[in-house]
C-alpha cells in the first residue's frame, strides 16, 4: 500500500496478497492507471476478474447526471472473467448506486432491516485493511487480529 500521486495525501496504489490455507488471493489497485492495463484486477484459484475502469457514479455527478435517473449509475466497462481455462467472458457491470448502502443504514437503524453489513464483516475488513498497512509499513506479512471463533464465523 502506497501513496504514489505527488500531492495526494491517500493512499491510491496497493498489491495485497492473501494468503489462505489451500489457495492465494492477489488484489492489485492503482488511482494511476491510465490505459493499457486494468485498473482493479482479482486472482483466484478458479480465474481471474478484470475492470478496465473504475466504477462510474463520480463521473456522471461531474458530468450533470441526476442520481436516480435512468441511466444513473451504467457501466459499460464490463468485467472480463478468464477460467482456468484462460476462456474470456464479459459480464456486463452491475450497475452502481451508492446511495443504496446508506439507505440501507438509515433502514436498519430504524429497525426495518438487519444491518447491511454485520459487525462481524465489518471487523475482518477492517483486521484486512490494519493488516494490510501493517504489512506495507514493515515489509512482513502479517496475520489477520483475529479470534478462532471470529474467523469460523466468517465462513
Amino acid at each position: 500500500i502506497a501513496t504514489l500521486r505527488e500531492g495526494a495525501e491517500i493512499n491510491d496504489w496497493a498489491h495485497v496478497v492473501l494468503n489462505y490455507p489451500q489457495h492465494k488471493v492477489v488484489l492489485h489497485c492503482s488511482m494511476l492507471v491510465a490505459g493499457g492495463v486494468s485498473r482493479f484486477t482479482v486472482h483466484g484459484d478458479k480465474g481471474s476478474v478484470v475492470k478496465q475502469r473504475a466504477d462510474q457514479q463520480e463521473s456522471q455527478l461531474l458530468a450533470g447526471v441526476v442520481p436516480g435517473s435512468e441511466s444513473w449509475g451504467e457501466d459499460d466497462d464490463s468485467l472480463v472473467v478468464f477460467d482456468a481455462n484462460l476462456r474470456a467472458s464479459e459480464i456486463s457491470a452491475p450497475r452502481g448506486d451508492q446511495r443504496q448502502y446508506y439507505i440501507h443504514v438509515r433502514d436498519a437503524l430504524t429497525g426495518k432491516i438487519s444491518n447491511p453489513v454485520s459487525p462481524l464483516e465489518a471487523l475482518a475488513v477492517m483486521a484486512v485493511l490494519e493488516a494490510a498497512a501493517q504489512s506495507a509499513e514493515s515489509g512482513t506479512t502479517q496475520t489477520l487480529a483475529l479470534t478462532a471463533d471470529e474467523l469460523a464465523g466468517l465462513k
